[in-house]
């Protein structure tokens, strides 16, 4: 059933949560989001934790395996109001593609709730305040129609064979177009990529020019990579060029 009456929530909600793991680095997102009758769901706010720095982001440790710890988790700071017949969903994961790196190692964790171990969520609900809604003036600027406003082409696929997980998506951004594909491992976390590349397009009479960005992000259980490349040219010809990478030993990440 959903709430018999208003919600009016205002500050940072947190989570406490009793959290165990099979692995010394692990991730956790939390995403509060508010469930509509017809079941539309909405994100209201989130968190995102690398469990290694559970204690102080500056000190990480990683966690011994099988032991229960107790995780007070702040969320983002919100003004929200769950309207009547709606539900509160809170949603746990150990992966969010796209907003976090996958941990280097394939683990199962726990929430443990009753026998002195309640995980619970806190909200800061405040009463109703009587004050109006403000008046909005309308906008200088036309909106665009609704079959004009360009949308990224998004594609999520699975590989069942390979077992991986890959999404691709390309968007229009400012005044040129970026494009990016994102492939993990799904036996394998460690196994990660992402290739982005961004094109910019500049054209006078008689001249051209096209400015080309590509990098690359790639881990194994070991390290990360990042190799960057620019490449500039004019009339089809290059006139600029240049390549950079680096690498990171995964410590506690």
């Amino acid at each position: 059933p959903g709430l018999d009456r208003p919600a009016e929530v205002i500050g940072v909600p947190r989570v406490r949560l009793y959290y165990q793991a099979s692995a010394s680095t692990t991730f956790l997102s939390v995403k509060l989001c508010d469930v509509a009758p017809d079941g539309t769901s909405v994100l209201v706010s989130k968190a995102l934790l690398n469990l290694t720095h559970r204690d102080a982001p500056a000190a990480p440790s990683p966690l011994l395996a099988g032991q229960v710890y107790h995780l007070d988790l702040p969320l983002q700071a919100v003004a929200y109001r769950f309207a009547p017949g709606h539900r509160v969903r809170l949603m746990f994961s150990g992966a969010d593609v796209l907003n976090a790196w996958p941990t280097p190692q394939a683990y199962t964790a726990s929430l443990h709730h009753g026998s002195g171990r309640a995980s619970c969520l806190e909200l800061p609900l405040v009463g109703p305040s009587g004050l109006s809604g403000p008046t909005w003036r309308p906008s200088e600027f036309e909106p665009l129609p609704q079959d004009q406003i360009p949308a990224p082409d998004y594609e999520v696929s699975r590989d069942l064979i390979g077992a991986t997980l890959t999404c691709s998506y390309k968007t229009n951004s400012g005044v040129g177009v970026n494009r990016s594909r994102y492939t993990v491992s799904l036996k394998h976390p460690e196994a990660t990529s992402v290739t982005s590349d961004y094109t910019y397009d500049m054209h006078r009479p008689g001249w051209h020019c096209q400015v080309y960005a590509k990098c690359i992000t790639e881990s194994d259980a070991h390290s990360m990579r990042h190799t960057a490349q620019t490449l500039i040219t004019v009339n089809g010809a290059a006139y600029w060029q240049k390549t950079w990478s680096t690498s990171a030993a995964r410590v506690h990440w």
